[in-house]
């Protein structure tokens, strides 16, 4: 009867799971559409490794923007470069020592403002002439320029505030657009025609404009608009009387100024957060995150689907300007390729192939004067319609209408020959490399390759040269051994390490004018390298009924159980074949039957678990005494069939790019650590099945990386193109070896993983379904703890629920008041991470605030610019108990996480804390808590009296907490946490339960309700929801199977 009631309860559940999917399938139904649209997008700042181009923008056929290529310190200098789209001529229009920024193109004349001369001043170039000139002389700062015909009107602060002028391009001649806006701000102006638009703080913040010829002023947006003017950017556009702006509910909204009276309408019906427009005619894009990432949208018919732009992984680069729009042609900012930000260009309904550049030399090296013939060989060549040839000693093409062309070489040297192709909506250019290279009368240029750079010893390694005009080849290998000859056909060798380590093998080569050397790392590992084959003694396969069918002889190598529908294979035998054991599964009702001397049985799937590996040769930081295995679980029995596992201490560096790229592309910022890497090799092995894999590793090592919960293991696939993030699940701690063991599944199948260590948050999709699986599928509390924050203390009697042992009633906890999402606000920097413009950051309790002053260095965990800031109160509880302080106590809810984790300033930032109750008697003082160390500590700053404040001063961002104590008592300045001890534990003990785990249910619903709402306004993606939802539902099927059958 109690059975029976378990089952009715969780058939209650699951009904209720069931309404929440059909709910959200439902929904999907009411999804605003949107579509790819189709265009063709190319790269335009080809070969501009190391540096960036950002603040792009568009006018007819010319592409201008900032450019920091000359200067790679980026403190010094920056240019406008300028490319013809028509053409494919690239030039930098700003003299030596600029420091120009936010150009502004109409016709042939460039504005753009320019620091060079200590202040900021607006400037004008001639794309044709080449000429400049600077158009204001005030010595307050005046920038964000913007031209249309012989006009530039930009922002002033010469009154102490900021306004608006105008100049006819004339020096001296500008005039006040803003006289009667004293006291306030306007920002950002932008000019078309004989109209100019302006963000203004009048009106509760509103959008102002101005006619030039009747010199009436106009109000754009309604009143109580607000304008975000920390942004570093406009958040307006205007272009032949359609002006376009984000309203105070993050949407895209236009108002056509050419009619009264005015007309104001959205852009979009989607309700995602719309930012950043820019407008063209009757065309706008905008950018918006409606798949997660910053993604550029476009829109040119009220009503009509949104069409998405931008489709690659990374999400456009908003620190580095808007993307903008002229006609069909739009360019942005972002780092798909490089890492560093490039200048991209995309064309509305115009979809053709992108040519490739390539090209052949007729020789690439000789006595002086040599005459080379330059051959283009680049794909699509029918649609080029410039080749320009940089030949790498300052000459380049005469004709770039010529797609093959020679040149002669007069002086001696080494030179890199560049190709550059374009037509009006691509362009392409050949990278730096050897393949391109020319020396004449010069010395040689070393080069080779090897075929392998990492592998286990004994390691064969080939060796092939591609030097350039060598004569002799010398090899040092780098474990002392050489090889030396003149001869073209031993310029080759092959070399077997037979001892690990990291060797440098170097290549020295020779001629008459000289000497050059190349230099490449071999590693030669050592681990474990170890084979499990499925060709075994007692096991025969036949496909009777269609399906395949095992028959299994007694007496043979393997000791073979019937369990249920499963057989079990085990035994020392087994072993020899490299497995621990093999589970066979019969789903047919029938199972396997003894027959006395064979067993046979229908084969619905077979599980191999190799056995357990045992790397020689790691180190005491990753663990000597580490091992792992792993299972593959298939369909069908693979004859004849090879497992081979190899495990090596750290990473390849092919492996280390991949481990990050995967990592960044999953939401992570950073990747802390690899302990080793897993890489499984199957023969005859179908792909596809599911893998479980296990791994252990010193917990000393996890604790360095900042704890379990960073702890993550890295599949890459076979052909090495994908990957994805598991979620291990921590099994237990060893403390006779020290280590940690950890779990994961991967629905993927084997192939090569990595246990890392993570940083950042992840993608939501990702922590939504690991989180899943790590709650569904984890197995009960142990003794001990993890840095989850779970005591793990065993709980029950250990005899299930059937026995209705009278339950304790939960205890009662007090309501939750307030949970603070956090606030955040963007930063504006130079790629050097400067500050640009200052930010005051303030709580959501409006007692913390946070003020990063201009010139401030501020870093991400990286080392790379950062983007943003965010404050958000957490509560005390929630932080590890707090170090003996004398008799100091955490003051209510004045705990903070600052964000993001990590992030560096220099020199240190400003935080202050308001004390609304601040008392006489009371000390006052500020602990940071650092994660990876579990340690508090004290942060020297000052407490007013007066106001009630308390300041201090931050080099990086954590955990901070304000306390209080009555002066005269004792402090203790930093104390360690002490862990409690974690009993032993040889293997994780699974307790069946009659239904799942509250929190998985939760999660559960807490996942249903949270697509329920993503899916309103998300319109990709769609599949993917729906299999979460299926995946879902199956795991708890799944649960309710195993534990109610």
């Amino acid at each position: 009867m109690h059975h029976t009631m378990i089952n009715k309860n969780s058939n209650d559940g699951f009904t209720h799971i069931w309404i929440s999917i059909l709910f959200f399938l439902v929904l999907l139904c009411t999804v605003v559409t949107v579509i790819t649209s189709a265009g063709t997008v190319t790269l335009i700042t080809t070969n501009t490794s190391e540096s960036n181009q950002w603040n792009p923008t568009i006018y007819d056929n010319w592409i201008v923007w900032t450019d920091n290529r000359d200067n790679t310190d980026f403190t010094s200098y920056q240019d406008i470069y300028a490319y013809n789209i028509n053409t494919g001529v690239e030039k930098r229009i700003t003299n030596p020592g600029s420091y120009a920024n936010h150009p502004s193109i109409s016709g042939k004349l460039v504005a753009f403002d320019n620091r060079q001369d200590g202040n900021t001043d607006i400037y004008l170039a001639d794309l044709e002439s080449g000429s400049e000139w600077r158009i204001t002389e005030d010595s307050a700062s005046q920038e964000f320029p913007s031209i249309s015909g012989h006009r530039i009107v930009w922002q002033d602060d010469r009154s102490g505030d900021s306004d608006i002028y105008m100049n006819g391009t004339s020096p001296g001649l500008e005039s006040l657009l803003t006289p009667d806006a004293a006291t306030t701000n306007q920002k950002f102006p932008i000019i078309s025609g004989e109209k100019v638009v302006w963000q203004d703080e009048r009106n509760s913040n509103s959008i102002y404009m101005t006619d030039i010829s009747s010199g009436s002023s106009y109000l754009i947006s309604p009143d109580g608009v607000t304008f975000d003017f920390s942004t570093g950017f406009p958040e307006i556009a205007f272009d032949n009387g359609i002006v376009v702006w984000r309203d105070p509910l993050n949407k895209i909204v236009k108002n056509d100024t050419r009619q009264l009276p005015m007309s104001q309408s959205e852009v979009s019906l989607d309700s995602t957060t719309q930012k950043y427009p820019s407008v063209s005619g009757d065309k706008i894009i905008w950018i918006d995150d409606r798949q997660f990432l910053d993604d550029i949208y476009f829109n040119d018919l009220p009503g009509s689907p949104d069409e998405r732009i931008t489709t690659d992984d990374d999400a456009v680069d908003l620190l580095y300007g808007s993307p903008k729009i002229f006609n069909n042609r739009i360019v942005w900012t972002d780092n798909r390729d490089s890492g560093f930000e490039d200048v991209y260009l995309y064309t509305i309904d115009h979809d053709e192939p992108c040519p490739v550049a390539d090209f052949t030399m007729s020789s690439q090296s000789g006595a002086i004067p040599h005459t080379i013939q330059f051959n283009d060989t680049s794909t699509d060549a029918k649609n080029i319609t410039h080749w320009n040839y940089e030949f790498g000693d300052g000459n380049v093409s005469v004709d770039t209408t010529k797609a093959n062309q020679s040149f002669i070489y007069n002086v001696p040297g080494t030179y890199d020959v560049r190709l550059t192709v374009n037509n009006p909506y691509c362009r392409s250019e050949t990278p730096v490399d050897n393949k391109y290279k020319v020396s004449v009368g010069a010395s040689p240029i070393a080069a080779f390759t090897t075929d392998v750079s990492d592998g286990f010893v004994d390691l064969k390694v080939r060796f092939t040269d591609s030097s350039i005009n060598a004569e002799t080849w010398n090899w040092s290998f780098g474990d002392g051994t050489w090889s030396n000859t003149t001869d073209v056909s031993e310029k080759n060798p092959e070399k077997t390490y037979t001892a690990a380590g990291t060797y440098t093998a170097y290549l020295y080569v020779n001629n008459t004018w000289g000497t050059a050397s190349a230099h490449k790392t071999i590693k030669a590992l050592t681990g474990a390298n170890v084979t499990a084959n499925t060709s075994i003694d007692g096991f025969a396969f036949t496909e009777p009924f269609g399906s395949q069918f095992v028959t299994f002889t007694k007496g043979t190598v393997p000791d073979c159980t019937i369990a249920g529908d499963s057989l079990v294979c085990h035994g020392a035998d087994l072993a020899d074949d490299g497995w621990t054991n093999i589970t066979f599964t019969s789903n047919d009702g029938i199972g396997f039957m003894d027959h006395g001397a064979t067993i046979s049985g229908n084969l619905s799937s077979v599980s191999f678990q190799i056995t357990e590996i045992h790397p020689a040769g790691f180190s005491e930081t990753t663990g000597t005494q580490s091992s792992m295995n792993h299972t593959i679980t298939l369909d069908t029995y693979p004859e004849d069939a090879t497992v081979n596992s190899q495990v090596w201490e750290g990473y390849t560096d092919d492996d280390l790019f991949l481990f990050s790229k995967i990592g960044r592309s999953s939401g992570f910022s950073d990747i802390l650590g690899v302990a080793y890497t897993l890489k499984i090799v199957k023969t005859g092995i179908p792909s596809g099945g599911t893998a479980k894999i296990r791994m252990s590793v010193n917990a000393t090592w996890v604790d360095d990386h900042m704890g379990r919960s960073h702890t993550y293991i890295e599949r890459i696939s076979d052909d090495r193109s994908t990957g994805e993030v598991l979620r291990p699940r921590f099994l237990y701690h060893d403390p006779a070896t020290n280590l940690d063991y950890f779990e994961a599944e991967s629905s993927r199948g084997s192939s090569t993983f990595g246990l890392v260590q993570l940083t950042g948050s992840g993608n939501p999709f990702q922590l939504i379904t690991l989180t899943i699986a790590s709650q569904v599928n984890a197995p009960p509390p142990s003794g001990g703890s993890d840095s989850y924050g779970n005591s793990g203390a065993p709980s029950g009697s250990g005899k299930g629920l059937s026995a209705q042992a009278p339950q304790k009633a939960p205890e009662q906890k007090a309501p939750v008041a307030f949970i603070d999402s956090g606030k955040t606000a963007p930063l504006y920097a130079n790629p050097g991470g400067v500050i640009t413009q200052e930010t005051t950051l303030t709580s959501t309790d409006t007692l913390a605030s946070v003020v990063l002053g201009e010139g401030t260095i501020a870093k991400d965990s990286a080392g790379s610019p950062l983007s943003s800031i965010s404050i958000a109160s957490i509560a005390p509880d929630a932080l590890p108990a707090a170090p003996p302080y004398g008799q100091a106590v955490m003051i209510d809810g004045r705990a903070y996480e600052l964000g993001p984790d990590g992030a560096t300033f220099s020199p240190g930032i400003t935080v202050t804390f308001t004390i609304p109750q601040a008392q006489w008697g009371k000390e006052y003082s500020l602990m940071m808590y650092d994660k990876a160390t579990g340690t508090w500590s004290e942060v020297p700053g000052s407490f007013n009296a007066k106001d009630g404040t308390f300041t201090a001063v931050l080099s990086h961002f954590c955990c901070v907490a304000l306390f209080e104590k009555t002066i005269g008592q004792s402090a203790v300045r930093q104390t360690t946490q002490t862990p409690q001890p974690e009993p032993a534990r040889l293997a994780p003990i699974v307790t069946p339960s009659s239904q799942p785990p509250q929190n998985a249910l939760s999660i559960v619903f807490s996942m249903a309700e949270w697509i329920s709402g993503e899916a309103v306004h998300r319109s990709s993606y769609l599949t993917a929801l729906a299999i979460i939802c299926i995946i879902v539902l199956s795991i708890m099927l799944l649960y309710r199977r195993r534990n109610n059958p």
